[in-house]
């Protein structure tokens, strides 16, 4: 299988596993016991911390999609946007507090993760990396804001 295929699997699969772990575990909230149904994430921390963490989620997502479109279109900022995007997420889980999943989603949230290191490795290590790399001789210019 060649990079630019496994690129494009593992960007689609990245997707699918991350609405998937959200889908299950919304889904299945239910069979959680009672006490750890109260450790999902936000339901231990309130006001402006909860409204942070909200907020930096949905800046997280949108920036995992703009990485993801930008990875598939080999744009040179877009490896730099995938780690941004994992950095929001970590940031999300820090501010969320505890946290508790159900099996299911607890799996596709650990193989999400598997493919999001090989998708780094892949844009990062391999031959690959080139790509996202300013032609040689041509100077990088900076965007004007």
């Amino acid at each position: 299988m060649s990079k630019e295929r496994l690129l494009t699997v593992l960007v689609l699969a990245d997707f699918v596993l991350g609405v998937s772990a959200i889908a299950v575990e919304s889904a299945m909230q239910w069979t959680l016991p009672p006490l750890l149904r109260e450790a999902i994430p936000g339901s231990a921390v309130a006001g402006t911390v909860q409204t942070l963490a909200t907020a930096l989620w949905f800046v997280s997502a949108a920036t995992f999609v703009l990485a993801w479109i930008g990875l598939l279109s080999f744009w040179r900022w877009a490896r730099g946007l995938y780690l941004l995007a994992w950095g929001l997420a970590i940031l999300v889980g820090a501010l969320d507090g505890p946290s508790v999943m159900t099996a299911p989603g607890g799996v596709l949230d650990v193989v999400g993760t598997l493919v999001s290191g090989s998708l780094i490795g892949l844009v990062y290590f391999s031959d690959l990396s080139r790509r996202f790399e300013a032609p040689k001789g041509q100077p990088v210019v900076a965007a004007a804001l």
